[in-house]
């Protein structure tokens, strides 16, 4: 059980897989190479991740660092640019408007803290 000052996001497919490692990021230093985590968010301030790891056998309540939150937010953009299945986010958190921007969205419809953005995505196959 994981709790975050930070707002959670959350999407229409609300577990991630994530990965010991992102880019230069180490999220899990504590965990063997190819380790993972499915995280799944349950409420705005708290989430359930269950680890998969040979050497982690073990129940925690522990509060996840900012900055990790803020990951773990930025990997449900990710999720809706990559899996056509992912229709929804669910945010709010006072990073969304700046994470969308990063991510390549657009807004375009919306008044004050609430609206809808898009982004042009290309399938190839």
């Amino acid at each position: 059980m994981i709790r975050s000052r930070v707002p959670l996001r959350s999407s229409t497919n609300p577990t991630l897989v994530i990965p010991r490692k992102l880019g230069h990021i180490k999220l899990f230093e504590e965990l063997e190479a190819g380790a993972f985590c499915y995280w799944l968010p349950l409420s705005p301030h708290f989430g359930v991740m269950l680890t998969m790891s040979h050497r982690f056998n073990d129940f925690v309540h522990q509060e996840r660092p900012d900055d990790a939150a803020r990951v773990f937010n930025r990997l449900y953009l990710g999720q809706l640019l990559e899996m056509p299945s992912t229709r929804h986010c669910f945010a709010d958190d006072p990073e969304i408007e700046g994470d969308l921007q990063w991510a390549g969205f657009d807004r375009f419809d919306g008044r004050g803290d609430r609206g809808r953005y898009k982004r042009e995505v290309r399938h190839t196959g």
